[in-house]
């Protein structure tokens, strides 16, 4: 026996999918999203980063994590990005590192995140 809640379930379903199936035929369309990672990164440029993350998260299929400016790094930020990579696994983004220094890796790998920020071997 089927309820109504089940029957409603089941129809919200298809639109459901149709507007997932939209999102990522958007973000597919949708050019490269360049974030700049530079300078002295600190909790000070969280929130201002925090909001490019979730427009590239939103709008675009492919990220690329530009750091080759990038000076210091702190641990809030090292948590930050490491969000950032595993929200945009899940949600079928790409995301690729230019010139990720080394310190921005031992940092990482002090946290214990560094196989969770990919960058490349």
């Amino acid at each position: 026996m089927t309820t109504k809640a089940t029957k409603k379930q089941k129809s919200g379903a298809p639109e459901a999918q149709r507007t997932r199936r939209a999102r990522i035929a958007k973000k597919e369309a949708a050019p490269v999203q360049i974030i700049q990672v530079e300078g002295n990164l600190g909790i000070a440029r969280a929130e201002s980063l925090h909001a490019q993350f979730c427009h590239a998260l939103a709008n675009y299929g492919e990220v690329v994590l530009d750091a080759e400016n990038l000076a210091q790094v702190d641990a809030s930020i090292v948590q930050l990005l490491h969000t950032f990579i595993r929200e945009a696994k899940k949600n079928a983004v790409s995301v690729k590192w230019k010139d990720a220094p080394e310190e921005l890796r031992q940092t990482a790998d002090m946290m214990g995140m560094l196989n969770g920020m990919g960058f490349d071997a």
